[in-house]
């Protein structure tokens, strides 16, 4: 059998076709370089507009807050096994404040023992004589805290004479703002 042998007339028009094909992908791809000069394409350049949010991400360790289960009424600057460190894992700078709730006996009748949150002293220095007191409202500890960074608070606790025998507990809030 004898190949068939496409007609000239066909062969030039599909020769053409995909000459212009091509240069037209050329065109649409990039800039077309000729004779060592290049031919900008008709380009429309276009503003954009990008908001990036605040990102607030913090971490918390430490918690829960431990003084140990043998503390003496009328004994003063009872350590926190390890002191709360916030660290900000986020993309602005961080207001730390803390603020803490009383103190009640959840062993016996909780009304009648407990004792303030103003026996808690806080440091962001492992310096029990340089605290200030823990109270049930906000208290900055670091009004900027940069990026990567971690924030240590450490934590006190002094037993008031006379106290009834129990476990206590307390509730600690650590409010993160960005600033």
């Amino acid at each position: 059998m004898k190949p068939k042998i496409m007609n000239p007339k066909i062969a030039l028009i599909t020769i053409i076709i995909l000459v212009i094909v091509s240069i037209s992908l050329i065109l649409a791809v990039a800039e077309f370089k000729l004779f060592g000069t290049y031919i900008p394409l008709d380009v429309s350049t276009y503003n954009m507009t990008l908001g990036i949010a605040s990102a607030i991400i913090y971490d918390v360790s430490g918690t829960p807050i431990n003084f140990g289960t043998s503390l003496d009424p009328a004994s003063t600057d009872n350590s926190a096994l390890s002191p709360v460190n916030v660290t900000n894992e986020g993309n602005v700078e961080l207001n730390i404040s803390v603020k803490g709730s009383e103190f009640f006996n959840h062993t016996v009748n909780p009304e009648t023992y407990y004792f303030s949150i103003g026996h808690v002293s806080w440091n962001d220095a492992d310096n029990p004589a340089a605290a200030a007191d823990l109270t049930t409202s906000y208290t900055v500890v670091n009004p900027s805290l940069d990026l990567g960074n971690t924030q240590n608070i450490y934590f006190w606790v002094d037993i008031p004479a006379g106290q009834y025998t129990g476990l206590y507990k307390s509730t600690l809030y650590i409010e993160v703002v960005a600033i």
